[in-house]
């Protein structure tokens, strides 16, 4: 009697464990994208290559800002001071943009 009211028990224990992390697993599925969002807003958005990587490195390089970054845009630039000035003509009219949004 004592053997199949711990055989009971045990099954009963599983049971209610199998539950809980069943919804423990539904739960942290559920949250894995924002999880995966708000690490991919703490990561730099842009990656700057240099002469001195190979082209096998660059690609890898690009492949990888590629998966963190779905929406990436490739923009190339040969001049330093032509990407600042781009860099700060988006940061502008993303400005305006805003501000026209949010106007409105």
């Amino acid at each position: 009697m004592k053997e199949a009211l711990l055989i009971l028990t045990m099954a009963a224990i599983f049971l209610f464990l199998y539950f809980v992390i069943r919804k423990l697993d539904i739960f942290l599925n559920e949250n894995h994208s924002s999880i995966q969002k708000e690490s991919e807003k703490k990561e730099p958005s842009f990656v700057m290559l240099t002469d001195e990587l190979s082209d096998e490195e660059i690609t890898s390089e690009v492949r990888r800002f590629r998966l963190k970054h779905q929406n990436a845009k490739i923009v190339l630039y040969d001049n330093h001071d032509d990407m600042i000035s781009a860099m700060n003509n988006r940061k502008m009219s993303a400005n305006r943009k805003y501000k026209t949004n949010r106007q409105a």
